[in-house]
């Protein structure tokens, strides 16, 4: 991982910036840096919060920027998302496209807006939210 970061990115980097003057190259610099870039991301994915060799300890700069597939750690399935923003709870976890939306619009089923939480990961109300109102009616 370290050696991914230290030598491999500023490389590809370095490769990019050279061709991007020249008007004639960038179409084949553009191919080559698509190409390291999914190399790079298939090499690292397993370190990337959803990955199987994937650590509390392990963190990569940039990782909420970074869309990659994995596991989502709400609803179970594999598909393209992100990490959660660095610092919050759910930094170390990664959530895919759909359930991220779910719970960015915050839209409970009985139409409230605002203030609740997605149904517990794993069951099937993982990709719902619930406002503070219907949730506290499941106890009663």
């Amino acid at each position: 991982q370290m050696i991914v970061q230290r030598f491999a990115v500023p490389t590809i980097i370095n490769f990019a910036e050279w061709h991007l003057p020249h008007d004639r190259l960038v179409k084949f610099a553009a191919r080559a840096v698509a190409s390291a870039s999914e190399a790079l991301l298939e090499l690292v994915s397993p370190m990337l919060p959803g990955g199987e060799r994937f650590r509390l300890s392990s963190e990569l700069p940039c990782l909420a920027e970074l869309r990659y597939s994995a596991p989502c750690s709400q609803c179970g399935q594999t598909g393209p998302g992100r990490a959660g923003s660095p610092g919050s709870i759910r930094a170390h976890r990664f959530m895919c496209d759909v359930c991220t939306e779910i719970r960015e619009r915050s839209l409970c089923i009985c139409g409230a807006t605002g203030a609740g939480q997605m149904g517990h990961p794993g069951t099937e109300f993982a990709q719902q939210w619930y406002c503070a109102t219907c949730w506290a009616s499941w106890n009663k």
